[in-house]
């Protein structure tokens, strides 16, 4: 009995070796099939994108003032990623493609931050694709036509809209210097910039200017944007006043650090006149405070092209 069990043993483990000696081959031969499939790999082709290039018409949209830093790419409609331009990019695409850029922003001034800006068109062209081969597009922007403005500020009728607010405790106020100052803003259309300098004195002192006007701006979380560029050797506050139904209240929003050049800002006040009752009106403030005891210390501020804006 303990041989034939060994024997029968002994056959089964035959019929299983015989069995793998089948079955391995046949398995090799379809991962060689499958592994072959993987191995060919289509070739790319290669998207070159510029800087935008931003226009606008200047009696009802201001100074094109810009810091459109990303594009984000669509090839045939299909997502290819968000991408620092200038940039070259591959894509796995080719003959006529449908190109979509739409432009983004570092919102806040956040480079962790950067979203694409609703109020300026996408850039929508065509290009024939050719595998190994690089296309170069120049992609150019302006602001949609429901973009409303609520405010535009760029001191070019020689006055400004802001006001000193209850919190201001200098004398000093905002001037107006023309393109002559040597920091004044440079650009084609900008004759005049504001100017806000302090005297050094070892006394704190508080400077702030707020929009003469109020706006009414959307609420529950709808894009409202304020822009504008500055150079400043002192921190710089932004933010708004709400006059709410029982209360005005001051919401600071943003503190900018100082700049040696002219700097440009779009930041997204959504988050705080999201929670804003309906047709609650705002006024901007800027401002900033030197503390006591800097003798030697003059406060220089240089701002221009305000834009208070939002979809219609």
């Amino acid at each position: 009995m303990k041989y034939r069990y060994c024997v029968r043993k002994f056959s089964r483990r035959l019929i299983s070796v015989r069995l793998a000696e089948l079955i391995i081959p046949i398995i090799g031969t379809l991962l060689f099939f499958t592994s072959c499939k993987k191995r060919d790999v289509e070739i790319p082709s290669y998207l070159r994108i510029e800087k935008f290039d931003f226009t606008t018409f200047l009696p009802t949209q201001g100074n094109a003032s810009q810091n459109i830093t990303d594009g984000h790419v669509y090839v045939n409609s299909k997502y290819i990623g968000a991408y620092e331009l200038p940039v070259t990019i591959p894509v796995l695409a080719n003959g006529k493609c449908n190109v979509s850029v739409i432009p983004g922003i570092r919102e806040n001034g956040s480079s962790v931050n950067r979203k694409s800006i609703k109020i300026l068109k996408s850039y929508e062209t065509e290009v024939v694709l050719n595998p190994t081969e690089i296309d170069t597009i120049h992609p150019t922007t302006t602001y949609r036509s429901n973009t409303f403005f609520a405010w535009i500020e760029d001191f070019e009728s020689g006055t400004y809209s802001t006001e000193a607010s209850s919190k201001n405790t200098t004398q000093d106020s905002v001037q107006i210097v023309d393109s002559s100052d040597v920091n004044s803003f440079k650009s084609r259309f900008s004759k005049y910039s504001a100017m806000i300098k302090i005297p050094a004195t070892k006394d704190r002192v508080f400077f702030e200017q707020y929009s003469k006007e109020k706006f009414v701006v959307p609420n529950k979380g709808a894009d409202v944007y304020l822009e504008l560029d500055y150079k400043s050797n002192i921190e710089l506050q932004i933010g708004f006043y709400a006059d709410k139904t029982s209360s005005y209240e001051q919401i600071p929003f943003l503190i900018l650090a100082p700049s040696k050049e002219w700097k440009k800002i779009y930041m997204n006040l959504s988050i705080e006149t999201s929670v804003l009752e309906s047709n609650t009106p705002i006024q901007i403030f800027y401002g900033f405070l030197k503390p006591e005891g800097e003798v030697a210390f003059s406060p220089e501020l240089y701002i221009d092209n305000i834009k208070l804006s939002y979809l219609n």
